[in-house]
Order: structure tokens, then sequence, then C-alpha cells
């Protein structure tokens, strides 16, 4: 067709299965069940073909407008692919041997088969068409493994039976993929549910009627959250509140500082002289208190104002506790809820993939979804920011306390953040530590020595496991359960490090890590520094300082964990003595290289500026 994207490329797959679910459609009859055989073939024709382009344009597809796009050439060649130009391939049983008749689809039709049958299809061409821009290509090994819905030449037909597409789909990849029939199950539980108070529903695992009643019948699921219930609560709500809250609790924080920087440039806030040059203090107490209530209680605020915010699938709230019926059924539908997922948030703990719902849920959200759907946040990394976020800002916010009354502030800052960086440094060791282990686990891969917290899940987790290697060709269709599950391990061993890889940072603290870091230790003593511009200090006293300020947070935080962690993470056999020693070089040649390239700077500024040695950080 031309593709301009994946995106685009997903909207051609639709149009497709909609064409295809079109043609299967049961012969001669209209909605009513009346013989429409002796209608005009031509007239026929073009019902079809306008009901086929307004499904185009509603799905999003502006090219199919023009009658000489691709699309609409395409539909032409569905709706009259038989040499009389509107038959069907799908005759009869009752029509006589070789007679055809014209099909009419309506737009109800339509509808109908495509909430089964398209939904089905995009499941099966997802895991293909959805990783690149470009259809793959295959070896005639490889298409001998494709279920045979997917090799024939033409959408509806197998062409050389009358079976229609939607018989030959997978019925059991239908029912593991789909809420065919039951879409009442299909719930999410909207994010602020899950994180208020603290993520105490994160607690345990134990639920009731009144947690099911949290969640709500939805049509998507903008997450899926797989996590471990033996990892504490408190872990698991840092790990959400890393990736849901943290970038807008940053901004909100820094844009409240700018109230109190503004009241301190005009006078309204008081300001000391005992620095350099007078300078405020309340942008430096208030910033940290401020960011920690807005990352921990923002998800309470917004219910509160009426936010509602995404809808996510949390096993404890979507899948009933108490009702053993209704539970079986969402445990069976796990798959259809991986399926209707937009993204899987990974919350990776040292158990992790010690479980076999976890292990399921993971591999088998990666054959239906792209790698790049999948967020993996380590319960530790996530811990590990807050604390480092918490211990610099406190630190730079001692050392400006006591630079401003005492003038000692710069011989403690350098000695806390000494010790503060010994921690790190070690936090960094270990993490490269973990990253090893989930290698060596993964390669180590069998599916029957994960832990099952109750042994009557397993055999459902088996055979979900089998129907899904079945329908998606990885073994063939009549292959035993053993089969199939080594063929699950192989794809787990070959697939799942390459998927943590890409979705775990190489570096304990990303790069936006870092910035959030710098930002807090440097961003208010600036934002109080405005306090000069009420006391006369030149603009361009300010521009130097910010300058400096942007240099330290862009280049040399960044610089200064990259050095340290990939130091750190040398030589991991060594224990005790050799480790510390390994842990102190980095930090001293971490700290090393960027405070040279600092100083170089501050010297170059106040050659060009020779009182603003304290606006250089000197």
């Amino acid at each position: 067709f031309g593709s301009s994207g994946p995106k685009f490329l997903f909207k051609q797959a639709r149009l497709l299965a909609m064409l295809g679910c079109c043609c299967a459609a049961d012969p001669c009859r209209n909605d009513h069940g009346s013989d429409m055989c002796e209608r005009d073939p031509n007239e026929v024709h073009e019902e079809n073909r306008e009901v086929l382009m307004d499904v185009a344009n509603d799905i999003g597809l502006e090219e199919s407008k023009s009658a000489c796009s691709p699309f609409a050439r395409q539909i032409d060649a569905h709706v009259s692919s038989s040499p009389e130009g509107v038959r069907c391939k799908a005759p009869r049983e009752s029509d006589a041997p070789g007679s055809t008749g014209g099909t009419h689809i309506s737009r109800n039709e339509v509808a109908t088969h495509t909430t089964v049958e398209g939904s089905a299809y995009t499941v099966i061409a997802g895991a293909s068409l959805s990783n690149d821009s470009a259809l793959p290509t295959r070896t005639a090994d490889e298409s001998s493994q494709i279920p045979a819905a997917l090799q024939s030449d033409r959408l509806g037909t197998d062409g050389n039976s009358s079976t229609t597409r939607l018989d030959r789909v997978s019925t059991a990849m239908v029912h593991l993929t789909t809420f065919e029939g039951c879409p009442e199950l299909l719930r999410g539980t909207l994010l602020t549910k899950v994180l208020k108070h603290q993520g105490c529903i994160l607690g345990s695992s134990a639920g009731s009627a009144a947690t099911y009643d949290l969640s709500q019948i939805v049509l998507r699921l903008d997450a899926f959250i797989s996590h471990n219930w033996a990892v504490p609560r408190w872990p698991k709500f840092l790990a959400l509140t890393y990736h849901y809250n943290v970038k807008i609790a940053a901004g909100i924080t820094f844009v409240v500082m700018l109230v109190p920087a503004s009241a301190t440039a005009a006078g309204v806030l008081p300001a000391f002289h005992n620095a350099a040059f007078p300078v405020g203090i309340c942008c430096t107490l208030l910033c940290l208190p401020i960011f920690l209530l807005l990352v921990f209680f923002m998800r309470d605020i917004a219910s509160w104002l009426g936010y509602k915010g995404p809808a996510v699938f949390l096993d404890k709230t979507c899948i009933h506790q108490e009702d053993t019926s209704i539970q079986r059924q969402g445990i069976e539908k796990l798959g259809a809820f991986l399926s209707c997922a937009d993204e899987m948030v990974v919350l990776y703990s040292e158990v992790y993939l010690l479980r076999l719902w976890t292990v399921y849920e993971v591999a088998s959200f990666l054959a239906l979804h792209p790698i790049s759907h999948m967020k993996v946040i380590s319960v530790k990394q996530a811990k590990l920011l807050f604390t480092s976020v918490v211990c610099i800002s406190v630190s730079y916010m001692a050392a400006s306390v006591l630079y401003i009354f005492v003038d000692i502030g710069n011989e403690v800052f350098f000695l806390v953040l000494m010790l503060l960086g010994l921690g790190m440094t070690s936090s960094m060791r270990a993490r490269a530590r973990e990253r090893l282990d989930i290698y060596k686990r993964l390669s180590d891969f069998a599916v029957k020595d994960c832990v099952c917290f109750l042994d009557s899940d397993r055999p459902i987790v088996y055979g979900n496991i089998a129907d899904l290697m079945r329908a998606k060709g990885f073994v063939p269709k009549d292959a035993r359960e053993e089969a199939a599950l080594q063929a699950f391990d192989e794809t787990v061993r070959t697939t799942l490090p390459v998927a943590f890889a890409s979705s775990m940072s190489r570096f304990t603290f990303s790069y936006k890590d870092t910035l959030l870091i710098g930002a807090f230790a440097v961003l208010p003593n600036f934002f109080d520094s405005w306090a000069g511009l009420a006391h006369g200090i030149p603009m361009h006293h300010f521009a130097i300082k910010g300058l400096d300020v942007l240099v330290r947070v862009l280049a040399l935080f960044p610089l200064s964990f990259a050095v340290m962690e990939c130091l750190a993470s040398c030589c991991l056999q060594w224990r005790g003595p050799r480790e510390w020693l390994v842990v102190t070089l980095a930090l001293v040649v971490g700290c090393m290289i960027p405070s040279y390239v600092w100083v170089m700077l501050s010297i170059f500024l106040r050659e060009k500026a020779p009182r603003s040695d304290a606006l250089c950080g000197v």
C-alpha cells in the first residue's frame, strides 16, 4: 500500500480485517435473512464499496477518501473479487454446485464482524506489524509455521475450501486474547484509586467485593501493572510514583518556586546580607517539602478535584477475589487483559522472575505487543532515586543555611557529599550485579522451576501457555503440552533478555534522573539569589549564575554519575576490601573529572565578572 509509519500500518491491518470479515459474511442474505440473489450485481457492488469506504474513513484512513487511492482500489478488488464482480467465495450449502450469489454488506454487519474478528486479527498481526514500519520477510520454513489463516492469498477464504476467515482464526487464540462473549470481564481501576493513601491497596493480596468494586468496565486499559505480592507495599508505591508522578510533581514544584523567588526579588520576602550578595532562603527551604508533598499526595489531590487519570489493571481489583466463578473466568482471560493494555509496567524485584504468573504475564505481553510498550522499573532503583534526591537536597539546604549565617557551609557540604557518594557508588555496584542476575536467571529459565502461589493455578497457566505457543506458530497445532512448554522456555531465554535490556536503563540513574537530582540540588539556591535584584545587583551577574546552573545540571551531574557507575561496575567478582577500593576509586575519579571542568568554568566566568565569585559557586 505504501506505508507512512507503524501507526498507519495498524490502520491498514484493521481495514483488511474488516474486508476479510465482510467477505466471510453469509452470502445472498441481508440483515433480515431474505434472499438477495435477484438484485443487480452492480448495485450490490456499489453499496458494499460505499460501506467499506465509510468504515475506512471512520477509523482515520483519510487517504481512502480519494476514489483513486490505494485503499479505494483495494476495496474494489475485495468487494468485487469474483469474475461476475460481486460474488462471494463462500456459497451457501443450499446453493447448486458452482452457483454463487451477491453479498450485501451493512454497516451493522461490518461492526459486528469487526468486534470479534478484527480484535483477533489485530492480536495476531500486531506482533509482526508493530515492531517495524516495514513488513518482515519470511523464509519458506518460517512460513510453514504461520497459521493457515495468515497464509491465504485472499482475505476471507483459504483458496481451496469454503471455510470462512472467522472459522480459520485459532479458536484458542480468540478465547485467550479477547473478551468475546464476556465483555463485562474487561475491567480497569483508576490510577488515583491504586495510589490513594500511599498505595494502601498494594499492602496484601487479600481482596473482597469492596476491592472488586474499585474497578469498572472499560473498553481499553492504559497499563497493565505486573508485580509480586511478596514485595512490601512501600517499594511498589515508590516505583509507581516514580513512573507516574515524579515528572509532573517536579514541574509543578519549580513553577510554584517562581512565586517566592519573585517575592524575594521584589523585597517582599526577607533577604540576608551575610553572604557575598543579598540572598533569600525561602525557595531553598520550601522546594523539597513541596516536591515530596506532590509526589506522595498528588493522586489524592487529583481525585478530590475530579481528575480520574488512566485506567490500569491490578489483579486484586480487576479479578474478583471472593466469587470463585468470576475469579476463574478472570484468570482464564488474563491474556485478554494483556491484549487490551496499551503498555505494561513491570515492578521488578528479586522474586519477579521466580514467580510463574509474572513470567507468564511478561512473556505473553511481548507476544502481543512490541518491546517498546513494556516499562521495567526496579523497586530498588525507585527507592534509591528518592533517597538520593532527599539526601542531596538536604545537604545543599544545610550548606546554604550555614554559608549565610556561619560561613562554613562549603566544608560541611563537602564532607556530607563524600559520604553520600560512597553510598550511591555502592548502590550502583549492587545495581550492576542485579542486571547480571537478571540475565543469568533468564538464560537458565525453566517454567517448571517457577513458584506458583496456588498450585491449583499451575494447570491453568500451563494450558494458557500451550494455547499461546500453538496459536502463535511456535509449535504445531497438535503439539503436546510438554512440547509447548519447552518452546515457551526457549522463547523466554531468547526474547526476555533483549526486552529487559531495552526496557531498563543502562545506568542506575538515567539522564532524566540525573537532571532531577541536579535540579533539586542547585535550582532552589538560584531562585533565592533573585533577592539581589532588589538591591542593585547587575543583571549580567544573574546571567552568569544561570549559565553555571545549566552547565552543572545538564552536563556535570550526568557526567559525574556516568563515570562513577562505569568504574563501580568493574570487577564485580571482588568482595571485601578490594570491593571498597573499587568503590572509593570510582567516587574519587567520578567527582574529580566534573569538578575540574567546573573549576575551569568558574575561573573563566570570574575573569569575565570579577565581583561574582559567589555567583560562580566558588
